[in-house]
């Protein structure tokens, strides 16, 4: 990255840093209709304990626990609730833990018609053939993370009826530099009878062979539920078709869709115009809030021909969200009816995965962070932090809640009709007296040129103490209802945001020549 960018983000981040708000409590990993999902830290050993009431009454807490022995990490979820209600919890032994206020969704109508467990960036190492440091990204552990997530997902999907349609895709960067042996690891994927259905990303090109590789391993994979055109495909899940894309550019970090499978993408949508439909691909249609600060290193940010599919998607209305990855953080975004959800690495903090369950006329987002990796999210959220205060950089802690995401990029409902509106000085339906459940920021066609899409907050828009932290949020944008996702500085980590994306963006970046050169020299791509 040139001064320049460098300039430029620095700015950024003191302009940021003057007007920060208050960052909402990390420990509310996830609120879905009638769970919640919690992970903290104690300062010493102890229970894997919570303790939830109905907000406002008498009543006794109901305690939820594991079996687990003490530990300083934990995550739990907790079920049970009653959706769209407001719920006090507390977390850990005794009165001192973390506790405070959240609210349950609202419900898409109707029951679920499907589940997608969403894997982003699982970043698989091969110890026997290459190197697996440990930093930022737990190398040296993501092959058991891998494991460990299929494993829960295995566990969460069979609580489901047994028709419920459900599948699993990996939106991406299937392994940190791939080789032979981390194909093989992908191929052997221990899914159940769960499809896993596979999106390349940027690091796949990094293979010369990466097309044949990936032939090879869906064909090991043998399942008929993802249906692949070549490296492409699609999947159907009860009434909504899931089409999987390419964004992979050999050889580089950026990405983009192409003319030919832009055209192949428009025949296959207008086939079925009435089909509700999510596209998966890697990079991100649109950009994080924050990006257009980058300068030069945003163009990793999303495709590089997101203007066309603007364009593609404005003539088929049934596309109601993209799938992501790329960008190891949450996020969530919209434009017009659809909305941009990205999702966090599994391989990194916060380590876990997430799940989309579907409805007729809607759907819900979670996050479930990963038990058995509680101690790796924390050592990846440390080495966050240390690498922040290396640099002196404002805020350094605050890192952590720009990659997690608030609570409302990593779950909430998206409603595929717009809810009526409500007379003024009333709660909109699903919402209640604190405040609209997150609203995902309706992003403008040029903010990708011209900046981020909302402003720095003020002392108005800060979270106050006690604040419900699953109730803020502005005005829904048009196109429909959403209730997913806040602006990325809202929370008051725009500035980390700026100098976490750096770090992604600009990293790779500088790293894309010496990385040409050397698989060339490894004889990995011509």
């Amino acid at each position: 990255m040139g001064r320049t960018a460098r300039t430029t983000l620095w700015v950024a981040a003191t302009l940021l840093a003057a007007g920060s708000g208050r960052a909402e409590p990390a420990e509310v990993a996830s609120v879905g209709t009638a769970d919640a999902a919690f992970a903290w830290r104690s300062d010493a050993p102890g229970p894997t304990r919570a303790r939830v009431r109905a907000a406002g009454v008498e009543e006794e807490w109901r305690v939820f626990e594991t079996d687990d022995a003490p530990a300083r990490y934990h995550t739990l979820e907790v079920g049970g609730l009653a959706p769209g209600t407001r719920y006090e919890y507390r977390l850990g032994d005794g009165e001192d833990g973390p506790g405070g206020v959240l609210t349950t969704r609202d419900p898409p109508p109707g029951e679920p018609v499907g589940v997608l467990w969403v894997l982003a960036d699982i970043h698989l190492c091969a110890p026997e053939v290459q190197e697996c440091p440990d930093g930022i990204r737990r190398l040296s552990a993501a092959n058991r993370i891998y494991s460990a997530v299929l494993a829960e997902v295995r566990e969460r999907a069979a609580a489901f009826p047994a028709e419920m349609p459900q599948a699993i895709v990996v939106l991406g960067d299937f392994a940190q530099r791939p080789v032979p042996e981390t194909w093989r690891l992908l191929q052997q994927s221990a899914t159940g009878d769960l499809p896993l259905c596979l999106v390349p990303g940027n690091h796949e090109g990094w293979d010369g062979s990466w097309a044949t590789r990936f032939a090879e391993t869906v064909a090991a994979l043998d399942d008929a539920t993802c249906r692949y055109d070549g490296v492409r495909g699609e999947l159907t899940l009860g009434p909504w078709r899931i089409v999987l894309l390419v964004t992979t550019v050999p050889g580089e970090n950026w990405g983009e869709l192409g003319d030919e499978q832009r055209g192949w993408l428009e025949e296959r949508l207008a086939a079925e115009p009435a089909r509700p439909t999510l596209l998966a691909l890697h990079h991100p249609w649109l950009p994080h809030p924050l990006s257009a600060l980058l300068g030069d290193a945003a163009t990793y940010a999303r495709i590089r021909d997101a203007a066309a599919l603007d364009a593609l998607l404005e003539r088929h209305a049934q596309v109601h969200g993209v799938l992501s990855g790329h960008l190891h953080l949450n996020w969530a975004g919209k434009r017009g009816g659809v909305v941009q959800h990205i999702f966090s690495a599994t391989s990194q903090f916060p380590v876990g995965f997430h799940s989309l369950t579907l409805y007729g006329k809607g759907l819900v987002r979670r996050f479930h962070p990963l038990a058995a990796g509680a101690a790796e999210s924390a050592a990846s959220g440390e080495a966050l932090r240390r690498w922040a205060e290396e640099r002196d950089v404002p805020l350094p802690g605050a890192i952590l809640g720009v990659v997690a995401g608030d609570t409302a990029s990593r779950s909430g409902v998206q409603l595929l009709e717009e809810e009526e509106a409500a007379p003024d000085g009333e709660p909109p339906a699903g919402g209640d007296a604190i405040g609209v459940r997150g609203a995902a920021p309706e992003i403008d066609a040029r903010a990708a040129a011209t900046g981020p899409t909302a402003p720095p907050p003020d002392a108005a828009t800060a979270a106050a103490p006690g604040e419900d932290h699953t109730s803020r949020g502005g005005a829904r944008g048009a196109g429909g209802g959403c209730r997913c996702a806040l602006p990325g500085d809202r929370n008051g980590n725009g500035v980390a945001g700026v100098l976490v994306l750096a770090t992604i963006l600009a990293g790779g970046y500088r790293r894309r020549g010496r990385n040409r050169e050397e698989r060339k020299a490894e004889g990995r791509w011509a």
